[in-house]
């Protein structure tokens, strides 16, 4: 195998697939990046037990083949090489070894690497078996809409190491003609609505894989649209010329419409950076531990936003509400509150309360698809 290309171009790739490929593993293939040079460009995978990433880019091929080289090596090599110079690597079949230089004889830096052997690397995934089937099924979805959805909802998921794994995961699910994206931590949610797609879609995949994906897709051109296959157990995205499969999550996702609420008592309407900005004020005082409250106080047409008594002092700050219905006094967790306001794009939000013990349901006519939901703090 022999060929060369633009670094730029290359290390795109390899950042892409980076993302599947362990650092370390019991399974010394799952460290390495598979290249396969064929006629005018590379495939280039990564891929462990659960994520599998496919991506091809545009190269010269003097010699078709495949290696299987170490992922962290070969990604630093790449990343540091000079932008002016191409990178050239050729496959010395005597001694199974990778060459990599500019591809001159007087080349500056030449590195060998050993490779590792091609022929243990598993075969990428195909859902052409379980599309024949009728296992399977497949949409087509904007990237600009589900990428806006995911970045909407992947922080109210719960942490990667959380004993109650579908917490982890957003949810897909279609429903009403509606692509629903939901996550939940059990704390908060966050839940957006893709209108027009109909069909049968109910997944879990990692809030962490799906923000990774979310990463490559385009959010301007609002005609690209990303392919979505969904097996008994795998999720397959086809975005541009790269292809994301991820295991689904097993279990029951909780009941998300039933917390929802449908019936308030106190309705305030803000200028969503006047809030955003007075909590990021008020949060320099929360130094961590268990103190991450903040107290809402409503009377009238103004909203305090207090911290709470600790070592370090207190602060709070007052801002312009329009308000309907009852004054309310009600703590929450400052994290919480901040990260929802955040997801929301446009000039206004609205926060509906039904009381001080109660789920507070974040909207906004600025962006009608998008709802949160967030627990108080009860002591």
């Amino acid at each position: 195998m022999h060929f060369q290309c633009v670094k730029e171009l290359l290390l795109s790739s390899v950042n892409i697939v980076q993302k599947a490929v362990q650092s370390s593993s019991s399974i010394e293939v799952y460290t390495g990046i598979f290249i396969e040079a064929s006629e005018n460009e590379l495939t280039i995978i990564g891929t462990n037990t659960d994520l599998s990433i496919r991506t091809q880019v545009k190269a010269d091929i003097f010699k078709p083949g495949k290696i299987l080289i170490e992922g962290k090596l070969f990604s630093d090599i790449v990343r540091k090489w000079p932008a002016d110079k191409p990178i050239n690597i050729l496959l010395d079949e005597n001694t199974n070894n990778v060459i990599i230089d500019d591809g001159n004889k007087n080349s500056s830096f030449k590195a060998e690497v050993k490779s590792m052997n091609v022929d243990d690397y598993p075969v990428f995934p195909d859902a052409s078996k379980e599309l024949e089937e009728g296992l399977a099924k497949s949409w087509n979805i904007s990237q600009n809409q589900l990428k806006k959805a995911i970045n909407a909802t992947a922080f109210a998921a719960a942490k990667v190491d959380h004993s109650r794994l579908y917490l982890t995961a957003i949810l897909l699910e279609s429903k009403d003609g509606q692509l629903r994206v939901v996550a939940t931590d059990s704390h908060r949610l966050g839940y957006y609505k893709i209108p027009g797609l109909d069909g049968d879609i109910s997944a879990m995949i990692t809030a962490d894989d799906l923000s990774d994906i979310a990463k490559l897709m385009d959010d301007e051109d609002e005609e690209k649209q990303i392919h979505l296959t969904l097996t008994p157990r795998r999720a397959f995205f086809d975005i541009d010329n790269t292809t994301v499969v991820t295991r689904l999550i097993e279990g029951n996702f909780p009941p998300y419409e039933k917390v929802i609420p449908t019936q308030h008592n106190t309705k305030v309407k803000v200028e969503r950076k006047l809030i955003v900005d007075a909590v990021d004020r008020i949060a320099v005082m929360i130094r961590g531990g268990t103190a991450l409250a903040v107290k809402l106080t409503i009377v009238d047409n103004f909203l305090t936003i207090a911290s709470g008594e600790m070592e370090y002092g207190n602060a709070k700050e007052e801002i312009y509400v329009e308000k309907e219905g009852e004054n309310l006094e009600i703590k929450v967790d400052y994290r919480f509150l901040f990260e929802g306001l955040k997801a929301f794009t446009g000039e206004n939000v609205e926060m509906l309360f039904k009381g001080s013990d109660s789920a507070i349901l974040f909207k906004s006519s600025d962006m009608p698809e998008y709802l949160y939901l967030m627990m108080p703090l009860n002591f």
